[in-house]
């Protein structure tokens, strides 16, 4: 989920980079995080990479392992805890699958 400054980062700019998909809640308010900001102004991610969730959601892509998903939460604590329970509910995290 990360920080929420721009002088601080929870999550490495080079995993950021590695990852298959950048979602956010909300994808403006979150270049300002230091988990986003660093690796945007290296050129790791560009800000068309950085999907707002409700895109992702809809869209419910296939995906399949190994997958790298980065997802940047400017909300609240509850948001992130429904948001995953409802990645678990559709099994979107591929948490089950070998």
């Amino acid at each position: 989920v990360g920080a929420c400054s721009a002088s601080t980062s929870e999550i490495s700019p080079k995993l950021i980079a590695a990852a298959d998909i950048i979602a956010a809640d909300d994808p403006e308010s979150s270049l300002v995080s230091g988990d986003f900001a660093a690796p945007l102004a290296n050129k790791l991610i560009s800000r068309k990479e950085i999907l707002a969730i409700e895109r992702l959601l809809s869209r419910r892509p296939g995906v399949s392992a190994p997958q790298i998903g980065i997802y940047k939460s400017v909300g609240r604590a509850f948001q992130d805890l429904l948001l995953l329970r409802y990645l678990l509910s559709v099994n979107l995290l591929n948490v089950f699958e070998e």
